[in-house]
Order: C-alpha cells, then sequence, then structure tokens
C-alpha cells in the first residue's frame, strides 16, 4: 500500500472530505487508480480492526445500529463490508419469519383475504417464502451483471445487500400505505449498498438491481401476450 496515499485519505477524512473527494483529489496529484483504490481497502480494513474491542469481538452490532439503515445507509454498508455473509441471511430469515407470523394472525383474526376464507392462511404463509426464493434468485442475478461490470466484491457481499436492504420491507409491509413505501426504500437501499460494496457507479449499480426483474416481468408479459394471441387466432 502507497504510505503517502493512507496519510492522504486519514488527513482528509480528519478535515470533512468524503471519499469520492479524496479520490477526485488523489487522481488530481497523480497517484494511479489501482493505488488508490487499494489504499482505501487497507484503510477500511485497518479501521476495522481499529474497532476490535478487548474482547475480541467487533464494536458493531446489527441492532444497535439498525438505525443506520434509515439515517445513513452508505454508513452501514461500509460497518457490514467484512461481516460474515451468514449473520446478514439470519437477520433476514429471522424477520422474515417473524413478518409470516404477524401476516397469518392478522389475516386470520380479520377473517382473511377477500373472502378466501382458510386459503388466505396459506397464502400469508406462501407469500414471504416465495419471497425468500424470489430474493435469491434476483441476487444471484444481480451479481452476474456486476460481474459482467467489473465490479469488486464477492457473490456473498452482493447477498449480504440483498438480505439487509429487505429487513425495512419486512419491518413495515404490514402497516398500510408505509408498506408499500417500504419496498420501494427496501430498492433504494440495494442500489446504494451494491454501489459501496462492489465499487459501481449509482448508474451501473441501478441497472444491476433492476435490469433483472424488469426483464423476468418483462418477458413474462411477452409469453402472456403470445398465448392469448395464439388462442384467438385460432378462436
Amino acid at each position: 500500500m502507497n504510505k503517502d496515499i493512507a496519510r492522504w485519505i486519514k488527513d482528509g477524512r480528519k478535515k470533512g472530505y468524503n471519499d469520492e473527494q479524496l479520490k477526485s483529489l488523489l487522481i488530481k496529484n497523480k497517484f494511479s487508480i489501482k493505488d488508490i483504490d487499494d489504499a482505501f481497502k487497507e484503510t477500511e480494513r485497518a479501521s476495522k480492526n481499529e474497532r476490535v474491542t478487548e474482547s475480541g469481538k467487533k464494536d458493531f452490532d446489527f441492532w444497535d445500529n439498525l438505525k443506520y439503515i434509515f439515517s445513513d445507509p452508505k454508513k452501514f454498508f461500509d460497518m457490514i463490508k467484512d461481516e460474515p455473509a451468514k449473520y446478514s441471511f439470519m437477520i433476514f430469515i429471522g424477520t422474515a419469519i417473524a413478518s409470516t407470523a404477524l401476516s397469518y394472525f392478522a389475516s386470520s383474526f380479520m377473517g382473511g383475504f377477500a373472502g378466501l376464507g382458510v386459503f388466505s392462511s396459506y397464502i400469508s404463509l406462501f407469500l414471504p417464502v416465495l419471497i425468500v426464493i424470489i430474493t435469491l434468485v434476483h441476487a444471484s442475478l444481480s451479481h452476474m451483471m456486476i460481474r459482467g461490470m467489473k465490479g469488486d466484491g464477492s457473490g456473498k457481499d452482493t447477498m449480504k445487500v440483498f438480505c439487509y436492504s429487505l429487513v425495512p420491507y419486512y419491518i413495515f409491509t404490514l402497516i398500510p400505505i408505509i408498506g408499500l413505501f417500504s419496498i420501494i426504500y427496501s430498492y433504494v437501499l440495494m442500489v446504494i449498498g451494491i454501489s459501496k460494496m462492489h465499487n459501481l457507479s449509482t448508474g451501473k449499480a441501478s441497472a444491476a438491481v433492476l435490469f433483472p426483474p424488469v426483464f423476468i416481468i418483462g418477458s413474462l408479459i411477452l409469453i402472456v401476450f403470445f398465448i392469448i394471441f395464439r388462442y384467438f387466432r385460432h378462436w
């Protein structure tokens, strides 16, 4: 690691510069992009080590820092870069199960969805499971695009972003209106997280997050229209 760049980063952060401003200044001062990226990665690694407590545990607790998902998502994703992917998946599954249980009891208490009776209970149980499956497929397709865009990071980083990003959705999904907007916010978090974890521009991160569902939904619509067209053509 170039120690001059590391010193620039350390001093610049103390003066209030953000990472993008520091990168621009370093490029203007003729430092190579590779050396700059390596220095930032090493600096992040060093700052993580500084947060290790005497007991050997990192000074980070998801539930204590859940507020950062809402107040400062960029900081949150910076903080979980070196965290094992299993924690994000456990929290994702935990919130999904809790949301499923609440949905089940709510639908039972209100007499089911739109008169569907006993089938509403099965719907409330099946939908969250379906969302988990869709999330895994979505994350896999997005990571394929990220690899094509030469993004940094691994598939585990992508999975961490998707798992944590959907936590707000599962927390607020049962609240009318707010629940609808929560999925939009989850997609915003995905874009921010992919951009931070894989060192991609916001535009590329947005494409990686939004293209798979748009492509799948568009393909399904075309298939339905094709089937309808074939049916009426021979009718």
